[in-house]
C-alpha cells in the first residue's frame, strides 16, 4: 500500500481483518478525493488505482512539493 495500489494476492474468502481494513481505507480515501475534485481534475486522476496514486498525480498537476 505504501508504493501504490493495494494488492492482496489471495482469494476473498481468505482475507483477514487487516486486508479488509486496507481495502476500506483505500476506498474511503479514493472516494473523498473524487468527491472533492472538479470534473476536469477528475478526468486527470480517474485512471489512478489508489489514494496514494491520486495524491501523487494531484501534486504533479499543481507542482506541489
Amino acid at each position: 500500500m505504501i508504493n501504490g495500489p493495494i494488492i492482496i494476492d489471495k482469494f476473498e474468502d481468505a482475507y483477514t481483518e487487516d486486508d479488509y481494513r486496507k481495502i476500506s481505507k483505500n476506498f474511503k480515501v479514493t472516494n473523498i478525493l473524487y468527491c472533492a475534485l472538479t470534473n476536469g481534475i477528475y478526468d486527470s486522476i480517474s485512471h489512478c488505482d489508489s489514494g496514494k496514486e491520486i495524491w501523487k498525480t494531484f501534486n504533479y498537476i499543481y507542482r506541489i512539493n
